[in-house]
């Protein structure tokens, strides 16, 4: 043991303490459950502060760089919880399906008798706490705007009726209804204006948690500049290939072609599921010559459960766990005539392999690892960027080999990069609603109804979070490339072997590895 491991041990056992997700991932019995109230949340960041504090008066030996890194983020996350809690919304969709229905489901089902019955008391005092989380906001001048509350209204529903049937428990029901009145009383004074930027003492949370989610110190101005030159790099590559294919010069015109392409809609969700399938099988023959070590446990795709899509865009990789060994990206299975399939090659990649699955599942299977970085790293641009550099690798594993795939891969690529130019310029309040979605719409082959959704997720329910797809993936190219001629199955497992770590210690320990 070393003073490092004993800090990382203390951030564990709380983290474990308090958000029983983590200790069911690592096959740890769940002890309790954290409210979401002022106090619980500053008590926590005081505890944080502390723990940073000791870290710091600390040498950090080389063989634990990662994990003081790893330590150093989650805890200077917690820390600054008090200052971007108010900001935050408890009921948005993405936010309320991971904080609730992910407890439910990966926490709460699978027990039984008294542990149970305790368990799921305390799940309804946190359901709860959201209630007076939204009136605290409100009293502060901030609740979902209007445009976004429709969307919160639906999903909020739906997470009440799969907690319903997951727990059959009254405290629960009340609590969710609580949460529903306080969304109506929101929903009664909201404003019209979306983004942070528009909200009392929104520019600054926001711009705290850019840093949380990107780790890369770039300011949102720059990362907007930054998407502004992706979009038009990545616009006149689509064009190349899209003369290829004998499509329209001209960019709205080739909206409404790629639409137009029958073969790139399916019938059923189990047709999604089979396209996804055999993009996969074309992949896993090759992955041997970009990587040494692949995880043990499977994967597969699944649909979301239809009450869950609509305050959905896409869908979420799950990670194997104790009670569902199986890692699984689940997809959204509505509206599939607006669903274009041209995408879904690289969209795979980015979420089972070698994205999201090859990253968690060989995480949580290495047990040099401390628990803290098996299972506590929630370091959205490591994860997302290594999703969209692994997809990035489909170019060399023969994912793109057809036209079609190719101008799907570099679709999703400006994809990710217009969320740079989209989710800075709503937060920080230089665009509104409607330019944005006028931007979006000119970048991407999104139908009306994902735009809408997506640019209300930026906004409102995970704002700064989908900057670090695009600065994450860039940061893992200039890595790779950094390396030169280096084989890239030895980067690759540079990258991958210690675990997520923000992306200035990825770099030193690719550099490292290849003797730079």
């Amino acid at each position: 043991m070393t003073a490092i491991s004993d800090l990382a041990d203390a951030c564990w056992a709380r983290l474990t303490r308090n958000e029983p997700v983590y200790a069911v991932l690592a096959g740890l019995p769940p002890e309790s459950m954290a409210r979401l109230d002022a106090g619980t949340v500053q008590e926590r960041a005081a505890e944080a502060d502390k723990l940073l504090a000791d870290l710091d008066a600390l040498p950090v030996p080389a063989a634990e760089a990662d994990l003081a890194a790893v330590l150093r983020h989650v805890l200077t996350t917690e820390a600054d919880q008090p200052r971007v809690m108010w900001h935050l919304h408890p009921a948005a969709p993405y936010r309320a399906n991971f904080q609730f229905d992910q407890t439910a489901r990966l926490v709460l089902a699978p027990l039984s008798g008294s542990e149970r019955v305790r368990l799921t008391a305390e799940f309804a005092e946190l359901v709860r706490s959201s209630a007076w989380l939204l009136r605290e906001q409100r009293q502060r001048g901030i609740t979902v705007p209007g445009p976004a509350v429709e969307g919160v209204r639906t999903s909020w529903a739906a997470l009440g009726e799969e907690l319903r049937a997951l727990l059959a428990d009254r405290a629960v029901d009340a609590a969710v209804a609580e949460v529903a009145g306080e969304i109506e009383k929101s929903a009664a004074v909201a404003g019209d204006a979306v983004g942070l930027a528009h909200l009392p003492g929104g520019e600054a949370a926001y711009r705290a948690l850019v840093q949380q989610e990107t780790t890369l110190g770039l300011e949102p101005e720059e990362l907007h500049r930054l998407g502004l030159d992706q979009c038009a790099e990545l616009s006149e590559r689509m064009a190349e290939i899209r003369a290829r294919l004998g499509g329209p010069a001209d960019e709205e015109e080739a909206l409404a072609w790629v639409k137009a392409q029958g073969h790139l809609y399916a019938d059923d969700p189990a047709a999604v599921a089979d396209v996804y399938r055999r993009h996969i099988a074309r992949v896993e023959p090759r992955i041997g010559r970009l990587f040494h070590t692949r995880p043990r446990a499977p994967y597969d795709v699944q649909r979301l459960d239809p009450a869950a899509e609509a305050g959905m865009t896409f869908g979420y990789y799950a990670p194997p766990s104790s009670s569902r060994p199986v890692g699984r990206y689940h997809f959204n299975g509505s509206e599939l005539q607006d669903r274009s399939l041209l995408t879904s090659a690289a969209l795979i990649l980015h979420e089972l392999v070698p994205g999201h699955h090859f990253h968690l599942a060989l995480q949580a299977e290495n047990a040099s690892l401390h628990p803290l970085q098996q299972h506590g790293a929630q370091i959205t641009a490591f994860n997302e960027g290594w999703g969209e550099y692994a997809s990035h690798l489909g170019w060399e594993l023969g994912a793109y080999a057809e036209d079609w795939d190719a101008y799907g891969r570099l679709a999703h690529e400006r994809f990710t990069a217009q969320r740079l130019v989209v989710d800075t310029a709503l937060n920080l309040g230089f665009w509104d609603l409607d330019k944005a979605r006028t931007f979006m719409r000119a970048n991407t082959l999104e139908s009306d109804r994902q735009i809408a959704s997506e640019t209300l997720r930026y906004a409102t329910d995970l704002p700064a979070q989908a900057l670090a797809y695009r600065s994450g993936f860039l940061a893992f190219r200039h890595a790779r490339e950094a390396a030169g001629a280096a084989d890239p199955r030895t980067v690759h497992e540079a990258m991958l072997t210690g675990g997520a770590v923000p992306m200035p210690r990825m770099r030193e320990r690719v550099a490292q590895s290849v003797g730079r």
